[in-house]
């Protein structure tokens, strides 16, 4: 299983796109706030993802590069469609967690044409008290310019005290890691998380959608998955004990995901033959 590193225009700066095997079917999957780039990690991904090679190809894209104050999740929807054209794909089954999951959600308003199926892990529609609070000291924390700090509270907000546990060492070298430019980047994504809000349109999502969530979200909130599975009458499933990352801590998640597209395909499948 090969992969390839391409750097793609994006709202006038650039971005890239790790390109995880050679499937007839195309996933788009938009990571989550990350305090680093994602594509270093294709090997990783295409490991834990592999139950979906061969039949998939996988497009794993990082954010712009050097984005601007005011950047908002539907200006990284933008850049979202863009990487689709660039690579020549005309629509594609989409995976969002946290973050990733609110720009899939405006990505199907915005160019429904370019959603086939998504799924979602751990996101939200509009704030709550615990996102805004969150996103808040995540910024603060970015402007200090102390990624040990900065990471110290990620890893112990994004995972569940048990998974935590067990990674503690690697956690711990992974604690000083952060220049001062991801550390800017990562305090204006966390300032478009803080003003996102499609409560009012995510009705008009007209693609098959599957949402997971933990009961107690402390990044985002506990209420997202329920708003979501309300708005859209859509496939859940929700983690009593996991952290917010429940998409990393749970091992069998890629085969979730593969299934629910599996299953998608075959339902418009069926609907058109109706």
């Amino acid at each position: 299983m090969g992969t390839e590193i391409k750097t793609l225009s994006a709202g006038g700066s650039s971005m890239d796109c790790a390109i995880i095997g050679n499937g007839p079917r195309p996933l788009l999957m938009i990571p989550g706030m990350s305090l680093h780039k994602v594509t270093p990690q294709a090997d990783a991904v295409a490991h834990a993802y592999r139950a979906l090679l061969p039949d998939f190809t996988i497009y794993l894209l990082d954010r712009r590069d050097n984005p601007e104050p005011g950047c908002s999740v539907a200006d990284l929807a933008g850049d979202a469609v863009a990487a689709l054209e660039q690579i020549g794909v005309e629509s594609a089954c989409v995976l969002g967690p946290s973050q990733g999951g609110m720009i899939a959600m405006q990505l199907a308003l915005e160019h429904p044409q370019a959603v086939k199926a998504m799924m979602l892990s751990s996101t939200i529609i509009r704030q709550s008290d615990t996102s805004r609070k969150v996103m808040r000291g995540w910024k603060e924390l970015s402007a200090l310019g102390s990624p040990e700090q900065l990471n110290r509270d990620v890893f112990r907000r994004v995972y569940s005290p048990e998974y935590y546990l067990r990674y503690a060492r690697a956690f711990a070298r992974l604690e000083g890691a952060g220049t001062p430019e991801e550390m800017r980047s990562f305090g204006i994504m966390a300032d478009t998380v803080a003003s996102f809000d499609i409560s009012a349109r995510v009705g008009e999502i007209s693609c098959p959608v599957f949402v997971t969530g933990v009961e107690n979200d402390t990044v985002l909130g506990g209420e997202g998955t329920a708003d979501i599975v309300s708005a859209l009458h859509c496939r859940s499933l929700v983690y009593p004990g996991s952290g917010h990352a429940a998409y990393d801590e749970d091992s069998t998640f890629p085969e979730k995901v593969k299934r629910f597209f599996d299953d998608s395909v075959l339902a418009c499948a069926v609907a058109d033959w109706q």
